[in-house]
């Protein structure tokens, strides 16, 4: 039984949970699976843990997720003797009675004692598994400690909070996981027995931001923004999606936008590059937007506007059903539908209602005499002088119209 990992699973650590280079996580997994074969317990349990999705690890590496792989692997570990195996193991409810009989240690606690060692001689990845044993409550059962009422109450609040100590290790060693747990703990607190402590999330930012990790440094943008700090909370996740936090181009493509001197091109930039992140249909959202109004220097391109706005709209969100019912209403980039253009304004939200792209758009249905309107280009006047100081296709109808003598409005070009 080995007590300090090999060079393989040593260098596998710092691969996957210090750095945040693809290729190298790549390859750090191709020699586990090398080691695995050759019988390395300890390397079983990382490629188990690299096929159990993004609770253990950095999703952006993209690995396949296959949970059956994952508790093979896993499994194997505990039987070749990896300490951290059966820690693993424990936490994932995977560590059986008959499992544990086939495991080449005599008891769950020696298996402990091992990882505990490795965390004290400062091994992130250990100080990050004994902070989970406390956060998670496994030291009660690898103690098979019986405890009741207050004392167990009191016995979990001491575990979660020698957790802080352990979980601040690992981050200061730049092991990013570490972080998730901590940050729940000081916003949230935990169901009564902490409170949360919103003081301690400073130096939690810092340690965090010093990881340079593109996952801290996106937790402590939002973190960043929605407390108010606009700034910093954007250079953060600015960071972490120019270092592969995918999301995290949401926030900076809505800044972009959103700010007044912003540069079009540069949010449609930063919005296509976050379209396949987690926050992919929102950025579909801006880059919809910034299409179907060009300007800046980014041309219309009313098609693209469509089939991102769509895109959004599978999610659920109604907000860009004006914008489609403006577009098919006029057949812009599309065959004209009006059909569809009313049926999207008659399902809109009431508030989503009220916005220059659906007044527009009644607007022209009336001045067209569309969708069982009758031709009305007083009533279309209505709609398009509410917005034709600051909404280009309000402003252009309104050009195209024109009062006669007798105050009668009509179509310049109908006249």
């Amino acid at each position: 039984m080995k007590q300090k990992f090999s060079q393989t699973v040593s260098r596998a650590i710092q691969a996957l949970y210090l750095q945040h280079d693809k290729a190298a996580a790549y390859r750090a997994v191709e020699q586990l699976k090398k080691a695995a074969d050759e019988g390395d317990g300890d390397a079983m349990y990382l490629l188990g843990r690299c096929y159990a999705g993004t609770s253990l690890n950095w999703g952006y590496f993209e690995f396949e997720e296959n949970q059956n792989l994952s508790e093979r692997y896993i499994r194997k570990s505990v039987q070749a003797g990896s300490a951290v195996g059966v820690l693993g193991a424990l936490r994932l409810n995977m560590l059986s009675e008959s499992l544990q009989k086939r495991m080449p240690f005599e008891s769950v606690k020696q298996a402990w004692q091992m990882v505990y060692e490795q965390a004290k001689d400062g091994c992130p990845f250990c100080q990050n598994m004994v902070g989970n044993a406390y956060y998670w409550q496994d030291v009660i059962e690898i103690e098979q400690e019986e405890q009741k009422g207050a004392v167990k109450r009191n016995a979990i609040r001491n575990n979660m909070l020698e957790s802080v100590v352990w979980y601040e290790k690992a981050l200061r060693a730049g092991f990013f996981l570490a972080m998730r747990n901590l940050i729940r703990m000081y916003v949230l607190g935990e169901d009564g027995l902490l409170a949360p402590q919103p003081e301690k999330m400073p130096a939690l930012i810092r340690m965090a931001v010093d990881t340079g990790h593109p996952e801290c440094l996106y937790k402590s943008g939002l973190y960043e923004l929605e407390h108010g700090n606009h700034k910093t909370g954007i250079m953060l996740c600015r960071r972490a999606a120019e270092a592969g936090q995918t999301e995290a181009w949401y926030e900076v493509a809505e800044e972009t936008y959103q700010n007044g001197k912003g540069d079009l091109r540069r949010a449609l930039r930063e919005a296509e590059n976050g379209m396949d992140g987690i926050n992919g249909e929102e950025c579909c959202g801006i880059a919809g937007k910034i299409y179907l109004l060009g300007a800046q220097g980014v041309p219309k391109n009313y098609r693209r506007a469509i089939e991102l706005l769509e895109r959004v709209c599978k999610t659920g969100e109604d907000w860009p059903y004006t914008r489609l019912a403006f577009c098919y209403a006029q057949g812009l980039g599309c065959v004209q539908n009006v059909e569809r253009a009313l049926s999207l304004l008659n399902d809109i939200d009431e508030d989503h209602c009220d916005c220059p792209y659906a007044r527009f758009t009644i607007g022209y249905l009336y001045a067209q005499g569309l969708g069982g309107a009758r031709k009305n280009v007083k009533k279309a006047v209505s709609y398009w002088q509410q917005d034709s100081d600051h909404f280009e296709p309000s402003k252009e109808a309104m050009a195209r119209c024109k009062r006669t003598w007798y105050g009668k409005w009509v179509m310049k070009d109908q006249i």
